[in-house]
């Protein structure tokens, strides 16, 4: 009796099972090369930090501000929207649903607003909230967002 192996009736068998087993390693690794290459890839990006201003404020439509920001996560994508306000530029952070949640402190404006119109900025995401409990015992949460932009 032949072993199983070398029987030749069953050495295609032996071939394809071999073929199929190594095909599936190769697509295993590929799927992951490409996976760790796509997230080291973004190496020509810098990125900063700014605390938000105006959280506390109740937007133009009502909605609370401090409610819009207790409900994001860490690292949700924001955007940022100029505007002019009392004949200054200012700019908007806002929610993809546009929500507004604050604006960018005023003595990054204009840096902020540069960046904006050189198309630099690639994303802008949620890097902390926080809380504290002031005098009235209320919870009152601030904003801390990161800010992605394209290196030189």
């Amino acid at each position: 009796m032949e072993n199983f192996i070398t029987n030749k009736k069953y050495l295609w068998i032996n071939i394809i099972l071999m073929i199929i087993t190594y095909g599936i390693w190769i697509i295993v690794y590929f799927c992951l090369k490409h996976k760790y290459n796509n997230s080291n890839q973004n190496t020509d990006t810098r990125s900063f930090s700014l605390k938000v201003a105006g959280v506390t404020f109740k937007n133009e439509d009502g909605t609370d501000r401090q409610k819009l920001i207790s409900k994001l996560h860490i690292e949700e994508e924001l955007k940022l929207l100029p505007y002019i306000y009392e004949n200054r530029d200012a700019v908007y952070v806002k929610t993809l649903n546009d929500e507004v949640l604050g604006n960018i402190p005023s003595e990054n404006t204009t840096e902020i607003c540069n960046k904006i119109k050189n198309n630099i900025i690639e994303k802008v995401t949620v890097k902390k909230i926080d809380k504290f409990t002031n005098e009235k015992n209320k919870n009152v949460y601030y904003l801390i967002i990161n800010i992605f932009v394209k290196s030189n």
